[in-house]
């Protein structure tokens, strides 16, 4: 991303104390004002905005990708099946301890990473175009030695699961794809760290979504149908993990965000643009310093583990479109009433004249 290792210089110089004019910002910069509303009613978040902006900032790589997802999500479909997932997630310690050890594992195992992807990438080719795939391929990967099995000869696995029955036919029709994913398979199911770290993430993210989280909750799935937003969240958390002791507070931070419709739809774009411009991220940086108190304005992120928010409720957006828009009820005239003519009678037929009567004969 253009302008990051300018940002960087610029970053690891002290803020102005207010001694010298600081230079003038090329371009005025707005600040949402959900975002000017939240800081006002809760100071001590600007501590999460400014540690946060901070950590990107130092971090080139991770602000790639943590702008990149911000963008992605400002799709409402997107953004409420994320924010379902890491709600759901949140409220799950051992998920969570799975899911990062299943990111941090790839991360020092460059040769795990590729299987896993690998893995992903074969299931993609045909989960991208059959969305009806996605409950399958998660019973496969939550259950590999049946997955090896069923891949090698969907034929010979009896009794069949009952999560595999819908799409027992696309796995004998595409023999390829499904001779080409039980290779995936058992590559991977040979790699190191496999049995310790990924497949304990992928039966938890089963669990997270037949049990507490629902299928809404099911980010893979939606994630699946477009492998570009997959592949920004999947980086996403890879540099996440990378920074273990901020990872904890920047999703602290994220849920926050998500707990305001308008700031959600409005932060990442203002960050992506903060981004863009080293100077106004500087600006900014030093005004949020100027208005905090001396209290928020120390390291990020703070010691221990961020406090526990309570369980935020997504509704469905689409089901909420749905209960809002009424169908319009248009006011047909009513039909005028016509009255029909009466029929016309026909001409009366002549009666047929009477015969005379033929006189008599006189006989005498």
């Amino acid at each position: 991303m253009s302008g990051f290792w300018a940002l960087c210089i610029l970053l690891a110089a002290p803020l102005d104390d207010g001694s010298a004019p600081r230079p003038p910002v090329p371009d005025s910069l707005a600040i949402p004002e959900s975002l000017t509303r939240l800081l006002g009613a809760q100071p001590e978040f600007r501590a999460q905005h400014l540690g946060y902006l901070r950590s990107l900032a130092g971090r080139p790589d991770l602000a790639e990708s943590e702008t990149g997802w911000w963008e992605a999500s400002r799709a409402p479909a997107l953004r409420a099946v994320a924010a379902r997932f890491d709600e759901a997630l949140a409220g799950n310690a051992t998920a969570q301890l799975r899911f990062d050890a299943f990111y941090r594992a790839m991360s020092e195992a460059p040769a795990l990473r590729k299987a896993v992807e690998h893995v992903i990438r074969t299931e993609m080719d045909q989960a991208r175009h059959r969305p009806e795939l996605a409950p399958a391929l998660q019973y496969l990967r939550a259950n590999p030695d049946i997955a090896l099995r069923f891949l090698k000869d969907p034929r010979g696995l009896r009794p069949l699961p009952e999560a595999l029955t819908p799409a027992y036919d696309t796995f004998v029709r595409e023999r390829d794809w499904t001779r080409a994913l039980f290779e995936a398979y058992d590559a991977l199911a040979q790699s190191p760290g496999v049995h310790q770290a990924i497949f304990p993430w992928w039966r938890a993210l089963a669990e997270l979504v037949d049990g507490g989280g629902g299928a809404q909750s099911n980010l893979d799935a939606r994630l699946y149908r477009q492998p570009s937003q997959y592949w920004l969240w999947h980086l996403r958390n890879l540099n996440l993990v990378e920074n273990e002791q901020a990872a904890p507070w920047i999703r602290y931070w994220q849920r926050l965000i998500q707990r305001d419709g308008e700031l959600a739809r409005e932060y990442g774009p203002f960050i992506t643009r903060l981004l863009e411009n080293p100077e106004q991220l500087r600006q900014h940086l030093a005004d949020l310093v100027d208005s905090a108190p001396d209290d928020v304005t120390g390291p990020w992120p703070p010691p221990g583990d961020p406090p526990e928010l309570p369980p935020l409720k997504v509704d469905d957006p689409i089901g909420e479109i749905r209960r809002r828009v009424e169908r319009p009820r248009i006011e047909r005239p009513e039909r005028p009433s016509v009255e029909r003519p009466a029929r016309p009678q026909g001409p009366n037929r002549p009666k047929r004249p009477t015969p005379p009567q033929r006189p008599g004969l006189d006989r005498d």
